[in-house]
């Protein structure tokens, strides 16, 4: 009777652990009003990419449910290991039509009085900071595109499932010929 199951439960162990669950994004807004200059700037853009996965099934990826956020040089890892680096996203939302909202700040502070950052506020504004150079600030507009592209999901256990299914076929066969 275990000879008769274990091939079975292989397959479904297989089955059961091929979901793929998390997803990536890369994203980019392009096309800002500058305050300073009190102009649209169609070059200006913000970029980065997430990691998210719909836990709930709600058919949106909240702030609970994202594991990864970089936006342009500023990434967790760069967050977590240098002195003086803060990286937070105060909010998020992805959902399956699309549309991304987010609240983030990445920001750097040296020991000195000196410092360098990004805020952004999706749908109103996104503020940059230099060391020397003045605040400049930038808002969204009707022209302010989104640009989304799903990375293609890594499918770890798709050699899982083949040799779930050459085991299968192997017991199947092995059947036959004591029959």
């Amino acid at each position: 009777m275990l000879k008769k199951l274990l091939p079975v439960a292989l397959l479904a162990l297989t089955a059961a652990t091929a979901q793929a669950t998390e997803r990536t994004w890369t994203w980019t807004y392009q096309g800002f009003y500058n305050q300073a200059s009190a102009k649209f700037d169609p070059s200006f853009k913000v970029s980065g990419t997430f990691t998210g996965d719909d836990l709930n099934r709600d058919g949106t990826i909240s702030l609970q449910e994202l594991t990864s956020f970089e936006m342009g040089y500023y990434t967790a890892d760069a967050c977590a290991n240098e002195y003086g680096a803060h990286c937070y996203v105060d909010a998020f939302s992805f959902s399956s039509d699309r549309k991304l909202a987010f609240k983030s700040r990445h920001y750097y502070i040296d020991d000195g009085p000196f410092s360098s950052g990004t805020y952004i506020t999706t749908g109103e504004k996104v503020m940059q900071w230099g060391y020397f150079g003045p605040t400049e600030t930038y808002t969204w507009t009707d022209q302010t595109k989104l640009t989304l592209v799903q990375l293609p999901v890594p499918e770890p256990s798709t050699y899982a499932m083949f040799g779930a299914g050459m085991l299968v076929l192997a017991g199947l066969r092995a059947r036959r010929k004591a029959q």
